[in-house]
């Protein structure tokens, strides 16, 4: 008798152990997405249109931000984004300078500098970390304060 509690303790542990982590995994997948917001940068990355634009300011102390404007139609918008990705490299781009910035045809508010593809590849690495790593902390951590012991 005394095995099968042990075996039916140890069961409880695990489903406690299994039940914590998927809740915890679910609510930081929601805070992932919330903060990093993967979306525009997907539908960006899926249907986009390259046009020319021209850089409007440099910000090596914030971020090497590139800051542009760019025109679809008769209207004139505005992004800012980093070096590289098809165009030159932070140190190497100048003020008035054309870069190559992609649009979404049906947004044409949303823009990057350069490829699409980088923006969205970094928002989601963002959202499975946020994922991820938390949980694994936490559940550490409730482990180490004899939670599932």
């Amino acid at each position: 008798m005394k095995r099968k509690s042990k075996a039916q303790s140890l069961s409880r542990r695990l489903i406690a152990l299994s039940l914590t982590w998927l809740a915890l995994t679910v609510v930081f997948f929601g805070i992932g997405l919330v903060c990093f917001n993967p979306w525009p940068d997907y539908r960006l990355a899926k249907s986009n249109l390259p046009t020319e634009g021209r850089v409007t300011a440099l910000e090596p102390d914030n971020h090497q931000i590139v800051r542009y404007t760019y025109r679809v139609g008769p209207q004139e918008y505005a992004g800012s984004g980093h070096g590289g990705q098809g165009n030159p490299a932070f140190k190497d781009i100048t003020v008035g300078q054309s870069v190559i910035v992609y649009y979404d045809p049906t947004r044409p508010t949303v823009s990057t500098l350069g490829s699409p593809a980088s923006p969205l590849f970094g928002n989601v690495l963002g959202v499975i970390f946020v994922t991820l790593l938390p949980p694994i902390f936490v559940i550490w951590t409730l482990y180490r304060m004899g939670y599932f012991r």
